[in-house]
């Protein structure tokens, strides 16, 4: 099934696009599940007017990369990449188009990673972006509870009182973020928040499936000449 939908294909972003947009169409008129983009958010034409930008994304849960990138494709009508974990290449679909788009798979912590992320930035212009999640997975309270214990545990404590704090988001893994940014010095950064696929914005298990849900998008634009390239600086702008 897979090959027949790709056979031929004249432009994979466009493949790309319409699957998205036809995904989100379903999941609106099945589950009403809604993404509406905030009025005082970064206008299209002035994000594709951009040499490229590099997408800074939170990741809430199961579905909501689905509905960023639907966001991001159709609505900003920008040529997608993405950094995926490596264990998404067995996805049937995206197995089969990763040789004809630019999908960057990673294992956390390997130098490879790093540099598969450099790659798949060095080259952005106009209408590009590149889709990171700096939290490196969904949000969970596990997962929230065991980044602050490791954060105290090797003494960065004013980390580790940061991510007590932030009751929403994971603490950022900065190692992708940094190599992206520095690989395209000429792109501007997108930041994106969403308000979640739940009621409470937070965790929710992979088998529950958020219905009559509003998700609210806000994004914001920072042009490239105030992005600091340096990693002291990135790490900073992160935080």
């Amino acid at each position: 099934t897979v090959a027949r939908i790709t056979r031929g294909v004249p432009d994979w972003d466009e493949l790309v696009r319409r699957t998205l947009d036809r995904g989100y169409r379903a999941l609106l008129r099945i589950l009403d599940l809604d993404v509406a983009l905030e009025p005082d958010s970064a206008r299209p034409d002035v994000v594709r007017d951009q040499a490229g930008v590099v997408v800074l994304a939170r990741h809430s849960g199961p579905g909501d990369s689905v509905l960023v990138a639907w966001l991001l494709t159709v609505r900003y009508r920008l040529r997608l990449r993405v950094v995926l974990k490596a264990a998404m290449r067995w996805e049937p679909l995206l197995s089969v188009a990763s040789p004809h788009l630019p999908l960057c798979f990673v294992r956390r912590g390997s130098k490879r990673a790093i540099d598969g992320v450099r790659r798949t930035a060095t080259d952005l212009r106009n209408g590009d972006c590149l889709l990171l999640f700096p939290e490196g997975g969904n949000f969970s309270w596990q997962r929230r509870q065991e980044a602050i214990r490791w954060l105290a545990a090797h003494g960065d404590l004013t980390r580790a009182f940061r991510a007590i704090r932030r009751t929403h988001t994971l603490p950022v893994r900065t190692s992708g973020a940094v190599a992206a940014l520095q690989a395209a010095p000429e792109a501007a950064v997108l930041l994106l928040t969403h308000s979640g696929m739940t009621q409470d914005g937070r965790s929710r298990p992979w088998w529950q499936l958020p219905v009559h849900l509003r998700v609210d998008v806000r994004t914001l634009l920072v042009p490239a000449a105030s992005v600091p390239r340096d990693e002291a600086g990135i790490m900073a702008f992160l935080e």
